[in-house]
């Protein structure tokens, strides 16, 4: 049994993604995390209206790419269809550990063809 399932994490991490998948943003709050034990720190947490998601801590990384694409303003974001996903190559430190990053779905695949 993995770990992740014997201690769970109320917040989404990438052993819950087992391929990409798309969530539609509901809210972004600031919450106290525990990143380390014996440490607290405030971060960003974006919340999803999909029934059964785990809310995302939101780092830098994820959080630029966010105010690139939706605009500075989190409440903006609100509403938006993002795509989230492993990448392998996310690094801590000079150790690659993969992590999560967001992404805009692509749309061209639920498309309907034309008739």
């Amino acid at each position: 049994m993995k770990i992740s399932k014997m201690f769970p994490s109320k917040y989404l991490s990438k052993d819950d993604l087992q391929k990409p998948e798309t969530f539609t943003i509901d809210m972004i709050e600031m919450d106290v995390v525990q990143p380390e034990e014996g440490k607290t720190e405030e971060k960003p947490i974006v919340y999803f209206t999909d029934d059964g998601s785990k809310p995302l801590i939101l780092n830098r990384t994820n959080a630029d790419f966010l105010a690139e694409h939706f605009g500075d303003d989190s409440e903006k974001w609100v509403g938006h269809l993002i795509e989230l996903f492993v990448d392998p190559n996310v690094s801590f430190g000079k150790k690659k550990i993969g992590g999560i990053r967001v992404r805009t779905p692509d749309t061209s695949k639920t498309a309907e063809a034309p008739f």
